[in-house]
């Protein structure tokens, strides 16, 4: 993977198609806040965008400023479908209308025949799982003419696998050379499911591969009869533990260059969680501001 650590780091919205978002974000926008867009591209393969939504998504392309982010191809799915060969026909058509600096998409699957059909589920950590992982990201990589990378996820059976979750994501990503996506709400699931410290946890990713770290809120559900249990649902303020976190992160993470806050579409209908949305991107924004500020300094000594 390219050296990045001489790169500025960037801060961005992970755009949704909504009249909540662009609500709550139009601040942002026209103040000239958001340096960098996300978009999950293939939430656009099956309908029209608003128009405002294609202008930003040009605005940033031609700025060269665009991040893609991958949601339903399920990549890892043990049996390969239609439909996937069609979505990476699509991709390519997307990635040639539009420029991309990098594309990503999630460790795990999301579809197994009729096993399973919802939140991305986690591989077995294997010889042969490593093998058809990085089969199938080459698979990925041969649409796109720009850097390919992986996120983590928020979903592992037991406490040793979240472990090895994050060693198995090193091993597929030096295969290919890779980048990671390191999504910190998605550990903050895995810690506060399985009583983890942290930066214990970290321990076993490779954070010489994060080139971008995705920061968001969720939920919690009630198991019946049972403890809470955390949920990556994106519907909710980002939690003030992970603010902390990321200040820290960022200096374990020497090829960073992208910090993306991600909220889902239709949960800010409330003028009350929009505000809350802006203060959480300007907490972040100075959490940046003072690491690059650090940062620069360094360079100088």
């Amino acid at each position: 993977m390219n050296d990045n650590s001489e790169q500025s780091l960037s801060l961005g919205l992970s755009l949704m198609p909504s009249e909540d978002f662009i609500a709550a974000a139009y601040e942002l926008f026209e103040a000239g806040e958001v340096d960098v867009l996300e978009w999950s591209f293939d939430m656009a393969f099956a309908r029209a965008l608003p128009e405002w939504a294609s202008s930003l998504l040009s605005h940033y392309s031609e700025q060269s400023a665009l991040l893609g982010h991958g949601v339903t191809l399920s990549l890892f799915s043990p049996d390969w479908q239609a439909r996937q060969d069609q979505w990476l026909e699509t991709l390519g058509e997307e990635l040639k209308a539009r420029r991309y600096l990098q594309v990503s998409e999630h460790f795990g699957f999301m579809t197994s025949s009729s096993f399973h059909d919802g939140s991305p589920m986690p591989l077995p950590h294997s010889p042969d799982a490593l093998q058809f992982a990085v089969e199938r990201l080459r698979k990925l990589q041969s649409f796109c003419p720009c850097p390919v990378g992986l996120e983590n996820l928020s979903l592992v059976f037991n406490r040793e696998q979240a472990f090895e979750h994050g060693r198995f994501l090193g091993e597929v990503l030096a295969a290919v050379d890779g980048y990671l996506v390191l999504d910190i709400h998605n550990l903050f699931c895995l810690t506060e499911n399985f009583q983890i410290e942290p930066f214990k946890l970290l321990e076993s990713y490779p954070l010489d591969r994060v080139r971008e770290i995705h920061i968001s809120g969720g939920s919690w559900f009630q198991r019946p009869g049972g403890r809470k249990l955390r949920r990556d649902t994106h519907d909710g303020p980002v939690p003030t533990d992970l603010f902390e976190w990321l200040s820290e992160l960022l200096k374990l993470c020497p090829n960073i260059g992208f910090v993306i806050l991600e909220r889902i579409a239709g949960t800010m209908q409330d003028p009350r969680d929009q505000s809350g949305f802006r203060d959480d991107y300007r907490r972040l924004k100075d959490v940046v501001a003072r690491f690059s500020e650090e940062r620069g300094k360094a360079r100088e000594d």
